[in-house]
């Protein structure tokens, strides 16, 4: 009998060991979950920053474009300034 403690006392150890490591895979698990959930939440935020900066880019695309006509009708007027100033008043 005095023969199986020691191979008693070193399972004991390695079970001890492995309920360690296993709880450190488990520890390492729910880190791992955690991060997916704050990955999953900054990937909502990368998608709605995106998404309002296309719609920032196609208002500034839409205002260059009316300042672009303004500047014409701006530039028509003075080339009729220019050209019949008695029909402003000048």
């Amino acid at each position: 009998m005095a023969s199986h403690l020691p191979a008693q006392a070193t399972l004991r150890e390695e079970i001890e060991q492995l309920r360690q490591s296993a709880a450190v895979a488990h520890s390492r698990a729910e880190d791992v979950a955690a991060l997916a959930g704050c990955l999953a939440r900054l990937e909502g935020h990368l998608a709605r920053e995106q998404a309002r900066a296309a719609e920032a880019q196609a208002e500034t695309e839409r205002l260059s474009q009316l300042l672009t006509e303004e500047r014409h009708a701006v530039d028509a007027l003075r080339q009729e300034l220019r050209t019949h100033p008695s029909s402003f008043g000048v």
